[in-house]
């Protein structure tokens, strides 16, 4: 139990260190959660990580532009596949 919290730490401290590595080069950073955009503020609040982040959002269920996401120049898609791991409260 002791080994797998030091991991999550690791991954929270990491996550923060590129989201605000990325916010200081002038990226526009969104956060959002199918649990909607008041479940995703507040998960960023208790990482605190909030203040990272330009606007908290429901999850889409689909995103519309001319260009295939794959193909968006200056964006990138972040996952933790953490499942759930990376905040308990």
């Amino acid at each position: 139990m002791e080994k797998m919290q030091g991991e999550e730490k690791k991954i929270r401290e990491s996550l923060e260190k590129n989201f605000k590595n990325l916010k200081a080069q002038g990226a526009t950073l969104y956060c959002w959660s199918s649990g909607g955009a008041d479940y995703a503020k507040e998960i960023a609040e208790k990482l605190g990580i909030v203040d990272i982040f330009t606007a908290f959002l429901p999850k889409p269920h689909m995103l519309l532009d001319n260009r295939n996401i794959n193909n968006w120049n200056q964006s990138q898609g972040v996952t933790t596949q953490l499942k759930g791991r990376l905040y308990k409260g």
